[in-house]
């Protein structure tokens, strides 16, 4: 889209006064067609005794990798099939992938109003907030297993990997496992009536 001029970093600066940082402008090299993102900071600059800037300085960065990042990040965040999320360790959903309303049947909008105390089965919950507590204090969550609600009432079994990051967020990818987990089940039937059995079975193709 356009960058309207009026609103560039360096004219907004001369005409408040004020320093303007960390917008944001694509620029397009018309020959290669190559796009250069870049992050400009404009501060003015004024005389001794005046009010008004007699000129602005602007700072450029390429943060055309950054950019590259941001974008691979959203793909792989809104394709992944798995539950992606960013979560407070208060317990609140900052933000959760479209697989969330995939497999639980809530929105987005929903799931981030609720948080995961709503939505864990009430005998996980504290399980749960024993896992949360040991990722901050740096452990790695692998394999943690706990129960969803659905939107219809149900629940669902879920395998969380996760992480506590500097920022301060949790960050975890939750797998549904339902449907192997009864799958399971039946397999352990099966060997038990197996072993008890009298008869002689055999198996062919």
């Amino acid at each position: 889209s356009e960058f309207a001029w009026d609103t560039h970093p360096a004219v907004v600066a001369q005409e408040t006064g004020k320093r303007v940082c960390g917008v944001v402008m694509g620029l397009v090299n018309t020959t290669t067609d190559q796009r250069t993102w870049i992050s400009i900071d404009a501060i003015p600059e004024f005389r001794s005794g005046e009010d008004t800037p007699f000129r602005v300085c602007s700072v450029f960065e390429d943060i055309t990798k950054i950019k590259q990042d941001q974008v691979d990040f959203e793909n792989v965040f809104n394709l992944s099939q798995d539950m992606l999320c960013v979560a407070s360790p208060e317990g609140e959903f900052l933000r959760v992938s479209p697989s969330f309303e995939t497999v639980l049947g809530f929105t987005a909008e929903e799931v981030r109003g609720m948080g995961w105390a709503q939505l864990i089965h009430p005998d996980d919950l504290e399980p749960t907030q024993r896992e949360v507590a040991q990722q901050l204090e740096g452990q790695d969550t692998v394999n943690f297993v706990n129960r969803y609600r659905c939107k219809d009432g149900i629940y669902k079994t879920i395998e969380w990997q996760g992480t506590f990051a500097a920022n301060g967020c949790l960050y975890g990818a939750g797998r549904d496992i339902t449907k192997r987990l009864e799958a399971e089940r039946e397999l352990s039937k099966a060997a038990i009536y197996l072993d008890v059995m009298g008869d002689a079975l055999l198996v062919i193709d």
